[in-house]
């Protein structure tokens, strides 16, 4: 934390440097990288520094990030003033995770803040965004961009024939999970009944970006014996190495038993 803090102070005082010293507030926006791949995570900040004395700072034009996906983070504040010109400043740090649509050079345009009715304007930005390499792109592959973790969970794993077992798939990593396609398809296995149910995501970004993918499946066995249900394969592409990798779950087996089980209200 006192790392982060430090490494906020100083990103401020050099932009605050090049400032007009007379504005009452200044900014600085950056992208972090400066060149991507399409889909892959690209962290936007605004350094802004406003005097002690400035009681309200917001949005007048608010940033804009055509032709990404942006997810807001939480932002960040020096809890102690900084000194510079003469006087007190504080500083603080809005983030986004955007994640590039298309490829190409795309601009963020410039925005601007009121500072206690004063506009300011805060410069935009721009990246390159690279497609994705065709040379060993696997099948089945569909855009996902990050390091993900899969996992997977039957419930029950053992029924009676005429009964119905859950099972979860579960895509976990810091990226665009969202772009993951169903690992298993609806009647993909013989002599079983599948159901999907419509994935959903969930983001938590706390101090990290970290997204969820899940899948829920309904298994109906037609027959009893054992249910292989496959290992769940999902290919990702990795921006640092430039090459795809596979993400595993495991396999499961279900337990079909012979004689149905009769619901309380089918008792005689």
């Amino acid at each position: 934390m006192v790392a982060a803090a430090l490494g906020l102070l100083l990103l401020l005082a050099s932009s605050a440097a090049t400032a007009d010293a007379a504005a009452p507030c200044s900014a600085r926006v950056s992208v972090e990288p400066e060149r991507a791949f399409i889909g892959q995570l690209v962290l936007w900040r605004a350094e802004i520094l406003r005097r002690s004395d400035v009681r309200e700072v917001d949005w007048r034009r608010a940033p804009r990030f055509v032709g990404f996906r942006a997810e807001w983070l939480p932002g960040e504040a020096l809890a102690e003033p900084i000194e510079r010109d003469g006087g007190r400043w504080r500083a603080s740090r809005e983030r986004r995770a955007l994640f590039p649509a298309r490829t190409g050079r795309l601009e963020i345009p410039a925005a601007s803040l009121d500072c206690d009715g004063e506009r300011i304007e805060v410069a935009g930005a721009s990246l390159e965004v690279l497609p994705l390499p065709d040379v060993g792109r696997p099948p089945g592959f569909s855009g996902l961009v990050s390091p993900v973790r899969v996992t997977t969970r039957l419930v029950p794993e053992r029924i009676a024939l005429g009964q119905t077992a859950q099972l979860w798939i579960l895509v976990r990593g810091g990226g665009n999970v969202w772009n993951t396609a169903p690992p298993l398809r609806e009647n993909s296995l013989p002599g079983v009944d599948v159901f999907a149910e419509p994935p959903t995501t969930d983001i938590d970004a706390d101090r990290n970006f970290v997204a969820r993918r899940t899948f829920r499946y309904r298994i109906v066995p037609r027959n009893p014996g054992r249910v292989g249900l496959p290992e769940v394969a999902v290919p990702w592409f990795d921006p640092e190495t430039r090459t795809y990798q596979q993400a595993r779950g495991p396999a499961r087996t279900l337990v079909v038993e012979g004689t149905a089980i009769l619901g309380a209200e089918e008792t005689p």
